[in-house]
């Protein structure tokens, strides 16, 4: 029984490797690159991180969209990494190099460098897609984003600053960005041809509790 046991694979292994670790680090890389691309996007609408309720597994999808929008350069990059891991494979099986910690000290020279930088790169292709699709759904009008009223609850003691701001909610002029299980995020949007690129929109926070009702319109464009 034991000789049985001693003899199996381990369910990630192939051929005596171990691919765990492997999957383990592009799953990071993945996750890393998509926690960087919803960073980089919704702060062109004020809006960090840590104030909106987004699903961990809504990172990976994120990462993919990195992937998708950039394969060409993530190719040639993935090329580049393969032959510089293939150096180091070279490097642990040179047998003119005797001493353990002599290969061990080259190793560590050419692996964490690029593990340092695989980070980096992530992050900065994330912000790339993040520029990219917030533009596009800029010189698009936000077509992604409903229109949405919202009638909030009233006490009667409202200010006329309050009454014309739940007015405006009334109107339909705003989009709704996302939702969470305690808020709405919502912005006005407005059509600028001047550095498009740039603009960063006015953001509305309305917390779910204070909400009577809602209305999301089937509409996805500005009212001017």
């Amino acid at each position: 029984m034991c000789g049985s046991e001693t003899g199996k694979q381990h369910p990630f292994q192939f051929k005596g490797f171990d691919i765990l670790p492997v999957l383990a680090f592009f799953a990071a890389l993945l996750f890393t690159a998509g926690w960087s691309y919803a960073y980089h996007y919704f702060s062109y609408f004020h809006i960090g991180l840590l104030s909106i309720e987004i699903p961990y597994h809504h990172f990976f999808l994120y990462g993919f969209w990195v992937i998708t929008d950039n394969i060409f350069w993530l190719t040639l990059l993935s090329i580049a990494y393969f032959l510089a891991v293939f150096s180091i494979g070279l490097i642990a099986k040179i047998r003119w190099i005797k001493q353990a910690w002599i290969q061990r000290s080259l190793i560590a020279i050419i692996a964490l460098p690029l593990i340092a930088s695989t980070f980096l790169f992530a992050d900065y292709f994330a912000k790339k897609t993040a520029d990219s699709r917030y533009l596009n759904e800029k010189n698009s009008d936000y077509a992604s984003y409903p229109r949405i009223r919202v009638w909030m609850k009233t006490t009667g003691k409202e200010s006329e600053e309050d009454k014309e701001f739940n007015k405006s909610l009334q109107s339909g002029s705003y989009r709704l960005l996302l939702q969470d299980s305690k808020n709405l995020f919502l912005f006005y949007s407005f059509k600028d041809k001047k550095n498009a690129k740039r603009v960063k929109l006015p953001t509305v926070v309305t917390p779910l509790h204070a909400i009577n009702h809602m209305r999301i319109l089937p509409q996805y464009t500005s009212l001017r």
